[in-house]
């Protein structure tokens, strides 16, 4: 089965301390859902929804962060309705949700944070830190960018240096308040091959703007191997010779022959009596 975009959902940046994120339409048990939230995230970790992995927290020791977690779905996720983080203050934040079909859980993924970037916009920001390589054919690119800058801003033509695949953009959302922007894309990628640098055309000005932006690799498992056996077998009867591999007991017989003396001619008479009388003459 190919891993497949399915669906996905989104919140602009809010001020609140928690975030909830409808759940992607279609969801359905063994789905991966991948996640990611940027803005003034602050220095603690959120209370995250039960049984969700975080996969990567970029720039800990500041208040713009950009935080990835995932989830396979199970039958609880499917009966839910929405996922909810939570952070001990409030603070700008942007979230995305994604739904995939076909997918193991992601394990390949780089980041690159806390970037210093300048240019007159609208640039192309290369992010020379960022180079994945796909162990699998077919699998789906997803990236998240979080620019820090006090200029109104878009993120457009994410591309990697590689085998560049076509980008949907899921999310682009900034905000006056905080000026931040957080922008979400995937794409299809088919070889099992690095995809070279991540870059993206920032639309305004950036003068050692922060940028944060992180690759992930969302590709199938394993291939399970099935096989069926098909009864061909007919009833054969055995019959087993019990002496075969068994020293065989040997017969010994012993023949004892009976051998009666043969008479001597003109000695014996056969004609005379078994009791004879004899006489002496002559005396």
């Amino acid at each position: 089965m190919a891993v497949a975009y399915e669906s996905s959902s989104t919140v602009v940046f809010g001020s609140g301390s928690s975030i909830t994120l409808t759940k992607p339409t279609g969801l359905a048990e063994g789905d991966l859902m991948l996640t990611g939230f940027g803005g003034a995230i602050n220095t603690s970790s959120p209370t995250a929804p039960s049984g969700w992995t975080k996969l990567v927290v970029d720039n800990p020791a500041s208040d713009d962060r950009s935080l990835i977690y995932y989830k396979i779905a199970d039958s609880g996720d499917v009966a839910a309705s929405d996922f909810t983080w939570s952070w001990s203050i409030s603070n700008p934040r942007a979230g995305v949700i994604y739904r995939f079909s076909g997918s193991e859980a992601p394990d390949i993924f780089d980041t690159q944070s806390n970037t210093n970037v300048s240019g007159t916009g609208p640039f192309t920001v290369t992010m020379t830190g960022i180079d994945v390589t796909p162990v699998k054919t077919d699998s789906i690119l997803v990236t998240f960018i979080h620019t820090y800058l006090t200029a109104a801003n878009t993120i457009s033509d994410y591309a990697v240096a590689n085998n560049d695949p076509t980008w949907v953009e899921i999310l682009d959302t900034y905000n006056a308040a905080a000026d931040k922007t957080y922008a979400s894309a995937y794409g299809p990628y088919s070889p099992a091959s690095a995809t070279g640098n991540l870059s993206f055309t920032n639309a305004a000005t950036m003068s050692s703007d922060k940028v944060i932006a992180q690759l992930v690799v969302i590709q199938r498992p394993p291939a399970t191997l099935t096989a069926s056996v098909t009864d061909t077998s007919s009833l054969t009867e055995t019959v087993t010779n019990p002496y075969i591999g068994v020293s065989q007991p040997t017969d010994t017989m012993s023949l004892t022959e009976s051998v009666v003396p043969e008479r001597k001619s003109g000695w014996d008479n056969e004609d005379k009596p078994a009791e004879s009388t004899w006489v002496i003459e002559n005396l």
